[in-house]
């Protein structure tokens, strides 16, 4: 077996295990004053050696034998816009662990960043094809969509310490519900640590399915896709994610125009597969039908969510608490406008802000600003900020908006526009990576080989 036919089958693993959390905590925390009722768990200060860490230290080895044996990377790599960005992010970073009040933690995140950034590379190279992340993201996404199903159908997630699981129902407090004035429902979690987590997996999942549907050319490979799309749609559904929701379609409806519009070479040739296009007809209309019959029977959260019903309490709560967060993401960065808080210190520098004035806050409280961008700026400064910026503005022009990287980046964009977990959770952190990776792979034909 081959060193590349090793690193392929690794990462495939890497890819397949992602929406599990089986973690060994290195250092647990607590947030909040002590003594006040107000303290627990400090989510965003916990340090962790996930299982997959040693994936990816894995492939960290072949990538290196691969070097010493006389592999070069392509030339001219480094003069690459996203390359430029990404080792001056790392070095931003890097920096900001000697200002941070909690060095441990920033060190922590500066070796995710790493991580993450070296999947981005190893997911961007020639030498990996689109198809070899798209199928076990599917599968993996098939799966936790089921999962999913069943969480939200017995209202309750069951605990796991083995598979990272933590345990979710309707009457904890700080658990993602959707409630209207009688009732509380549990969204569904998958095996993440948040409703929204899944939703983006599960969003990135549809996208690489009708991509796949287009390279697929047994039927038995159609019938599966198309069941899976039925399936990914109704999981989907039950994480209650608007920005997911959102993304998907803005992702979509960018790349029609885009097609319509803009008909570049690469999009010609994306577009290009006419008599494969039925598959995709078929899978968008199962994926109707779900949707339409899981609306119909579960009316009452989903109006509640979509403020059909009226605007309720947990909604007018989401969104006063997020656009204060907001406001308040503004003003940590206004005051550290060159330095930031530091890498991974941003709820750490909320707490010490409520010291100083003697106001607490519940221990959930203290997250990080629902915008990834401004979060990025707060914790590196107005430097790493523009940097980050660079970086996805470079992918998001090399997308050319043609599908599926187009669909994919445009779907990191509104989840990073409305939340933070891409940044601020381990998960949420490799998927990002993966898929932007995706998201900037040239559509030729050798790349689409699996």
């Amino acid at each position: 077996m081959t060193l590349d036919r090793i690193t392929k089958i690794l990462l495939g693993v890497f890819v397949f295990f992602l929406p599990w959390q089986t973690s060994l905590i290195l250092r647990g925390g607590l947030i909040g004053k002590a003594g006040t009722g107000l303290v627990g768990p400090w989510q965003y200060g916990t340090i962790q050696l996930m299982g997959l860490d040693l994936v990816v230290g894995a492939l960290c080895v072949c990538v290196a034998v691969r070097a010493a044996r006389g592999a070069r990377p392509p030339s001219g790599w480094w003069r690459r816009v996203d390359s430029i960005s990404l080792i001056t992010l790392l070095c931003v970073a890097a920096l900001s662990i000697l200002w941070s009040t909690d060095r441990v933690l920033a060190l922590a995140m500066t070796l995710r960043l790493v991580e993450g950034v070296f999947l981005y590379s190893l997911v961007r190279s020639a030498n990996i094809s689109l198809a070899s992340i798209a199928i076990p993201w599917v599968v993996a996404g098939c799966i936790q969509a089921v999962l999913g199903i069943v969480q939200f159908a017995g209202q309750e997630v069951i605990s796991s310490s083995w598979l990272g699981m933590a345990h979710h129902a309707p009457e904890n407090l700080g658990d993602s519900v959707v409630e209207n004035a009688d009732v509380r429902w549990l969204r569904a979690y998958g095996s993440f640590a948040h409703p929204n987590l899944l939703g983006f997996h599960l969003a990135a999942s549809l996208v690489f399915t009708f991509w796949l549907l287009g390279r697929v050319r047994e039927k038995w490979h159609s019938i599966f896709l198309i069941a899976a799309s039925a399936l990914l749609a109704s999981g989907l559904f039950f994480t209650f994610s608007r920005e997911s929701w959102l993304g998907l379609l803005v992702g979509a409806v960018g790349v029609l125009c885009a097609l319509i519009f803009f008909r570049s070479e690469r999009g010609a040739i994306a577009s290009s597969d006419s008599s494969r296009v039925s598959g995709g007809v078929v899978a968008f209309v199962a994926c109707a039908i779900a949707v339409s019959i899981l609306s119909a029977a579960h009316w009452e959260p989903l109006s509640a969510r979509l403020g059909f019903a009226g605007v309720q309490r947990l909604e007018t709560r989401s969104i006063s608490e997020r656009l204060g967060g907001f406001a308040q993401g503004v003003t940590v960065f206004g005051e550290r406008i060159f330095t930031g808080t530091g890498i991974g210190q941003y709820t750490k520098v909320l707490f010490e802000n409520d010291v100083k004035k003697k106001s607490y806050q519940p221990w959930f409280s203290y997250q990080p600003v629902h915008n990834m961008l401004l979060l990025v700026a707060a914790e590196l400064g107005i430097a790493g900020g523009l940097i980050f910026f660079a970086f996805i503005a470079a992918v998001f022009i090399g997308s050319g908006l043609v599908f599926p990287p187009g669909s994919l980046i445009i779907l990191v964009l509104v989840a990073g526009v409305f939340d933070h977990f891409l940044w601020s959770l381990a998960p949420g952190i490799l998927m990002f990576w993966v898929a932007v990776g995706a998201a900037s792979k040239p559509l030729d034909k050798k790349n689409e080989a699996s």
